[in-house]
């Protein structure tokens, strides 16, 4: 909420943001950084495991394993966990009948990764403007 008892989202459409606006800007920038911080390791080898659990899966060795984790590191890591997580469910939620490749979870997480990115560089460019 900022000074002015509105939202950043109405005081942004409204063109109304003031320096006295800044301190909540801050904090909505640093939300938005966090929402769009790309996912750890762990994170989306945790989300992934749980995916793969629902569908058939050949038996790896561990040197196989570990570069097809890297494989999807290097694909989808730079997602979000939030984004990660949504596009693993809607992929559940969907008809397939065997697990996603790297690609057709990042076409599901392409509109959200797109507009965390959106709503990240349109604060950050607010604040700049402000602070100058």
């Amino acid at each position: 909420m900022l000074s002015s008892g509105r939202t950043i989202n109405e005081a942004i459409q409204a063109g109304a943001i003031t320096k006295a606006d800044l301190p909540a800007l801050h904090e909505a920038i640093a939300s938005e950084e966090n929402r769009t911080r790309p996912v750890t390791v762990e994170g989306m080898m945790g989300l992934l495991e749980a995916l793969f659990q629902h569908y058939y899966a050949p038996v790896l060795s561990e040197s196989a394993q570990a570069q097809r984790w890297r494989d999807w590191h290097a694909d989808v890591g730079h997602l979000p966990g939030p984004v990660l997580a949504e596009a693993c469910a809607k992929w559940r939620r969907s008809a397939a009948k065997h697990a996603p490749s790297p690609g057709q979870l990042l076409a599901l997480a392409d509109k959200d990764y797109r507009v965390r990115l959106l709503a990240a560089r349109r604060a950050a460019d607010i604040l700049e403007k402000l602070d100058t």
